[in-house]
C-alpha cells in the first residue's frame, strides 16, 4: 500500500500470457487495474507481493522466468516490467518471497533453492546494479529452503526463517550480516508442535519479570522435553495462566514458565 492508500499486488497466473500480473486497486474503488503482465522473459509466476520504494517504484520476485526466477522492477507511472536480475542456480533459484529494501535502496531476499548446497540462499542486489550477490548459502544445519523473505534490523543485519533444516529438520530462525557473509542459527529451532528446541544446553540471556524488570543471566540447564524446561535448575511447565506477549494461557504458580510463543516469564511471589 502506498501513502495514498492504493493497494498493489501480484497474481501467479493470468494476464496477457497467463504468466501472472502486477495489479493496483486505487483507494476508494473496487476496480482491479492490471499494471503489467509477465511474459516469461521478464519473469513468470510471482509467488509474493511487491515492495514500494520512496519514489513509488515496485520491486518483487518471480519464481519462474529467466533461468531460475527473476527480480523485477516497475518504475512508477509506467506499465513495463524490467527484469533487474536473474537467478542461475549458483546464485540462487526459485524465490518464493519478495524483497526488502534498505535505506540505500539495496534489495535483499531469499531463494528457496540454489546456492552452494542447493538448499537456498540469502542475496543482495546493490542499488543501481543488475548483479545478484549471494551473501550466504544454506547447508541444512543452519537451515534450508527459506520460503519467506528477510527483515533488516537497525544495524543492517538480516533475520529470517527456513522451512526445513535446523536441529529437528523442521525449520530454523537465522541471522545474517552482509559484512560477514555468514548465517548464524539463532538459539531456537522450530519443531512440528510449534514449540522451541534450543541449540545448546547452556544459554545466557536477559528476561523480564511480571513488572518488566530485567533479569540477567538466566541459564538454561537442559533442553526442553515434552514441553518442560529446566531454567536455573528449576523446571518450567506450561500450565494455565496468561502470557502478556500473545495472550496464551500460562501457569500462575510455577516460578518460571515458557510460552508457546517462545517467551520466558519469571513471576514474583
Amino acid at each position: 500500500m502506498d501513502s495514498r492508500g492504493n493497494l498493489f499486488g501480484t497474481t501467479p497466473e493470468g494476464g496477457v500470457c497467463n504468466y501472472g500480473t502486477v495489479f493496483e486497486i486505487v483507494h476508494g474503488t473496487n476496480a482491479i487495474t492490471t499494471l503489467a503482465s509477465f511474459n516469461g522473459t521478464n519473469g513468470a509466476n510471482p509467488y509474493a507481493g511487491v515492495t514500494l520504494d520512496t519514489g513509488g517504484d515496485l520491486f518483487g520476485t518471480t519464481r519462474s522466468g529467466g533461468s531460475n526466477g527473476n527480480v523485477f522492477e516497475i518504475v512508477h507511472g509506467t506499465a513495463g516490467i524490467t527484469a533487474l536480475a536473474s537467478f542461475n542456480g549458483t546464485n540462487g533459484a526459485y524465490p518464493d518471497a519478495g524483497v526488502t529494501l534498505d535505506a540505500s535502496g539495496d534489495l535483499f531476499g531469499t531463494t528457496y533453492y540454489g546456492g552452494a548446497n542447493n538448499a537456498g540462499t540469502v542475496f543482495e542486489i546493490i542499488c543501481g546494479t543488475n548483479a545478484v550477490t549471494t551473501l550466504v548459502s544454506f547447508n541444512g544445519t543452519n537451515g534450508a529452503d527459506p520460503d519467506a523473505g528477510v527483515t533488516l534490523d537497525a544495524s543492517g543485519d538480516l533475520l529470517g526463517t527456513t522451512e526445513v533444516g535446523g536441529i529437528n529438520n523442521e525449520g530454523s530462525v537465522f541471522e545474517s550480516s552482509p559484512d560477514t557473509s555468514a548465517i548464524t542459527p539463532l538459539n531456537v529451532s522450530l519443531n512440528e508442535n510449534g514449540g522451541y528446541t534450543f541449540a545448546a544446553a547452556n544459554f545466557t540471556a536477559a528476561f523480564s519479570n511480571s513488572l518488566n524488570n530485567p533479569l540477567q543471566n538466566m541459564q538454561i540447564t537442559s533442553l526442553p522435553v515434552n514441553g518442560q524446561l529446566t531454567l536455573n535448575g528449576i523446571r518450567s511447565d506450561v500450565e494455565p495462566g496468561d502470557c502478556r506477549q500473545c495472550d496464551w494461557q500460562l501457569g500462575l504458580y510455577a516460578s518460571h514458565r515458557l510460552c508457546r510463543c517462545g517467551q520466558f516469564w519469571l513471576e514474583r511471589h
